[in-house]
């Protein structure tokens, strides 16, 4: 269980960016498709990125997207670590309640 939680803690830096890009989709009232479709975009690439399989997409991608739905990209990233930290403040509280880590 711990080796679970210790993954999950690790791969949390790299879903959230696909979390905050699309929790930022939905608050501007875009579809998915608008999105590829001003980018360009295949939409399965897009969905993967935002369900968090695609890992890295890479800083020009984080950007492209940005611009598409008109936020900065700084703010997105921000969104992002906000998102990871609660995940990870998450399976630390449950690391420490099974007593396998200590302050």
């Amino acid at each position: 269980m711990k080796k679970k939680i210790v993954i999950e803690i690790v791969e949390a830096q790299h879903l959230e960016i696909g979390k905050a890009i699309k929790k930022t989709r939905e608050e501007k009232g875009m579809k998915s498709h608008d999105v590829t479709r001003l980018l360009g975009m295949d939409n399965g690439y897009y969905s993967r990125l935002e369900s968090g399989t695609i890992k890295n997409p890479g800083i020009n991608t984080i950007m492209l997207i940005a611009e598409a739905l008109e936020v900065d990209i700084c703010d997105l990233i921000n969104l992002a670590k906000k998102m990871s930290k609660k995940i990870n403040d998450s399976a630390f509280k449950r690391l420490k309640r099974r007593g396998t880590l200590h302050s």
